[in-house]
């Protein structure tokens, strides 16, 4: 999915960023995460979205797969320093 057609599905107009989910959990903390959103997408890729301002320090990321064309997935808030 394209970063317009996912600013489109949430509504929003914040700052969209599309990443891997290395990029965004380089030390493997939430590998349990990307493994479930893994099989809930019955093995289609995963992929990260992030939303928030580039400068603001709070942020969402959606971790999101594909199955039977449908989006699966978890809504993750954070605060970034």
């Amino acid at each position: 999915m394209n970063i317009d057609d996912f600013s489109a599905l949430i509504s929003t107009s914040e700052s969209v960023q599309k990443m891997s989910t290395s990029q965004w959990d380089q030390r493997g903390s939430y590998s349990d995460v990307v493994k479930a959103v893994g099989e809930a997408a019955e093995g289609g890729p995963v992929e990260v979205y992030r939303v928030g301002q580039e400068d603001g320090v709070r942020v969402i990321y959606y971790v999101v797969g594909y199955t039977k064309g449908k989006l699966v997935g978890v809504k993750v808030k954070a605060v970034e320093s």
